[in-house]
């Protein structure tokens, strides 16, 4: 999948061949580190069976829709590069919603801490049915690797989602 974008710099690759880690550990990102929740308390997350051949997915419950939008979100801060004002970056993955039949998520990478502010972020709707969602914006101020994060927000409404294949590519390096 990521052959035919080269060059590139993989940000991020996650695949979920590996099995659970612990509570709030359940998906391995470039075998190094994890998704992470935060302000989520009526949310859970498990490897279930992904689109294709012994692939596997990522699926997240959240069970009662939050106050505010922000406070369902998963993240992680596993990136092997920041960027720069200017770079392309293009995120792709497989996702579905279970319930309800169209899903609401938000990716976004940018800023880990206060004020966290987004490079990259773009909403989205999923359908039921598995399909390949691409992202790729220029990105609107640089951040350095050990001041980012990338991650999904979710809090929109109460549901069920699955994510698989995921890749965060800068295209410009």
């Amino acid at each position: 999948m990521l052959s035919r974008i080269l060059p590139a710099t993989v940000i991020l690759s996650m695949t979920l061949t590996v099995s659970l880690l612990g509570a709030e550990e359940t998906s391995l990102i470039s075998g190094v580190s994890v998704f992470k929740d935060e302000w989520i308390e009526s949310a859970t997350k498990s490897i279930v069976d992904g689109p294709g051949n012994d692939a596997k997915a990522l699926r997240i419950e959240l069970a009662t829709k939050p106050k505010d939008e922000w406070q369902a979100q998963t993240w992680t801060r596993a990136l092997a590069g920041g960027v720069e004002t200017g770079d392309t970056v293009v995120i792709t993955f497989q996702a579905r919603s279970i319930e309800p039949a169209t899903g609401h998520i938000k990716v976004t990478l940018g800023l880990a801490e206060a004020p966290y502010t987004p490079v990259v972020s773009k909403k989205l709707v999923l359908t039921s049915e598995w399909q390949t969602y691409e992202v790729k914006q220029v990105v609107s101020k640089g951040v350095a690797v050990e001041s980012m994060r990338f991650g999904f927000t979710f809090g929109d409404q109460a549901q069920t989602f699955e994510i698989a294949d995921l890749a965060v590519v800068n295209q410009s390096k």
